[in-house]
């Protein structure tokens, strides 16, 4: 009997030792099941080794807070991008090719036609509007594991020096056949445009995933009651008092004009010179719909830097929320905290000089008309040679100066303005100023989005939904989505039906063009982005893991697939 409790003992070892072993390597669900098991591969360490043995030297850096691995192999500039806790690398082939962005319909037409033929590897352009140039990229996703990492590898890195020189003869043999075709098209004039716009791009880009970091000016001053009403939508303010505290000392105002006309550069700036390094205000208040109840927004003031013809700081600001109680329940929107930092610019020129710079845009553009050389006109040009007056045109012209340079909250000052003026004469406006009506609704959309102000950008793009334009509704579909509205999934849906209703209905059987290939994608990564907040990541990996072969959806395809794996390694609970 002794021999067997021994045996017995062993056995009930063994099987502990297996359940922790499955537990450490990931076998069991929060559920208790048993699922496949899961290498666990080191993949850094794995593409180290392997570029060794491909006689490689790897330099590791990070890109876009991405780890990623730079090396040469066989003359070509080669990267791998790898995300942690992902499966997947992206391995690229970058800068093979370089030209004008005179060429880019050639460059367009050969990627459709390399990509159609090829399987793993995709050819990809990018469009430097700031330099005029056109850059050509190989990608390819790849997942690698130790029995076939090197052989991957080395295949799809050859098969990228096979696509290269494809790429290259078949660009000179179209070069040569349109030396003498001056044709342009659309997409060139997108680029042209690029150029112009390269700085709001970047502020876009700067700015998508940092929060709010808005630009603002105070050539004619900020004040304080229009901030608060563009900033948090506070619009029946009646001040109590505010408290102004500086280097100098403290001050408090009570004036109900005083406080809601304070120019808030007044603390940081006097006479264009910078007198201070920051300042505090605190201000509370009351709305007129809730008289019997105090509120209060702190603002910080800071001196940033100054430029050529501006002196900036930054404005940063808390609405300090109400507790929870019967009146202001759980989630209502005083309860709610809010807050926002912006970058003001006081700018050094005078309005007349700005009246000034006005006057030569409306004759220049009064020029081109009396001239015939419409087509010679610039956006702003355009805008307002549609002026009903003046100062209407004014107001359109420094909007949109502003929204370029990626001041919105400036920019929303002169543009709301203008819709004022336009709004009550729609009725009576002609083809070319309703035109401007509806470009200047997306802007003030724009504007509100960049905010995150979703609200008060959804009353204005929707106004423009009956003009069918791509570029309108991808606003209005982005509202939607970031707002986390619940109407975003079914207009999406709506869109994609109607597409593919209008591709059944051509009897033509004609190829999509570019812009609408381009309108596809961005709705299946907003749809796929949707089920991902929703939580319904089944549906969200099938959509994803089909962008995995298309180029333009792969980066994204790829961080939303790392994200979910991240959110479900996180859910799974250890028996």
């Amino acid at each position: 009997m002794d021999s067997w409790a021994i045996i017995v003992f062993w056995i009930l070892v063994g099987c502990a030792v297996a359940v922790y072993e499955a537990r450490r390597r990931g076998l069991f669900t929060r559920k208790g099941e048993i699922v496949d098991e899961v290498k666990d591969v080191n993949v850094k360490e794995l593409i180290d080794r392997v570029l060794k043995e491909l006689n490689c030297t790897g330099t590791w850096g990070e890109v876009e807070k991405e780890e990623s691995v730079s090396y040469q192999y066989q003359g070509g500039h080669f990267r791998i991008r790898l995300e942690e806790n992902s499966p997947y690398v992206k391995l690229m082939f970058l800068f093979f090719y370089e030209t004008s962005t005179e060429d880019i319909h050639l460059v367009r037409e050969i990627c459709n036609q390399c990509n159609v033929n090829t399987d793993m590897v995709h050819v990809v352009y990018y469009v430097n509007g700031e330099e005029n140039t056109i850059h050509l990229h190989l990608l390819a996703a790849l997942q690698l594991d130790e029995a076939n990492a090197k052989k991957t590898l080395e295949s799809v890195m050859l098969e990228m020096f096979r696509w290269h020189n494809i790429f290259i003869r078949w660009f000179s043999e179209k070069k040569k056949e349109s030396q003498q075709d001056e044709q342009r098209d659309y997409e060139k004039s997108c680029a042209d445009a690029s150029r112009e716009l390269f700085l709001l791009r970047e502020q876009e880009l700067l700015h998508q995933d940092a929060g709010p970091d808005w630009r603002s000016s105070a050539d004619e001053s900020i004040r304080l009651g229009k901030f608060l009403s563009t900033l948090f939508s506070l619009n029946e303010v009646n001040p109590v008092k505010m408290e102004i505290m500086t280097s100098q000392g403290r001050t408090i105002l009570t004036d109900k004009n005083a406080i809601l006309g304070y120019d808030m550069s007044t603390p940081l700036i006097v006479d264009g010179k910078f007198i201070g390094e920051s300042a505090m205000l605190h201000l509370v208040f009351m709305m007129a719909e809730r008289p019997d109840m105090e509120r209060s927004v702190t603002i910080h003031l800071k001196s940033e830097k100054q430029g050529e013809r501006s002196l900036y700081y930054r404005i940063s600001a808390m609405l300090i929320p109400l507790s929870i109680q019967p009146l202001t329940p759980f989630k209502s929107q005083e309860t709610l905290f809010k807050s926002a930092s912006l970058l003001a610019a006081y700018d050094l020129d005078s309005p007349k000089q700005r009246l000034a710079e006005f006057q030569y845009q409306w004759k220049e553009a009064t020029r081109k008309l009396d001239n015939g050389e419409e087509e010679q006109l610039s956006e702003e040009e355009r805008m307002i040679s549609d002026c009903i007056t003046p100062a209407l045109g004014y107001d359109l012209y420094h909007g949109m100066v502003r929204l370029r340079q990626g001041r919105f909250y400036e920019a929303l000052l002169y543009l709301v303005d203008a819709y004022q003026v336009f709004a009550p004469r729609m009725r009576n406006l002609n083809s070319s100023q309703r035109e401007t009506y509806f470009n200047l609704c997306y802007h003030i959309g724009f504007c509100y989005c960049e905010l995150k102000l979703y609200v008060e950008a959804h009353y204005y793009l929707e106004q423009t939904l009956p003009l069918h334009r791509i570029t309108y509704t991808q606003e209005y579909v982005n509202c939607l989505v970031n707002s986390k509205d619940f109407r975003a999934m079914p207009f999406i849906d709506s869109l994609l039906n109607e597409i593919k209703e209008s591709m059944d209905d051509d009897e033509d059987g004609k190829d999509l063009n570019g812009a609408v290939k381009d309108f596809i994608s961005f709705l299946n990564r907003r749809k796929a982005y949707i089920y991902v907040e929703k939580q319904e990541y089944d549906k969200a990996e099938k959509m994803l893991k089909k962008m995995l072969d298309e180029p333009e959806n792969m980066d994204f395809a790829i961080d939303e697939l790392a994200y979910i794996q991240k959110i479900k390694g996180s859910k799974e609970i250890e028996i």
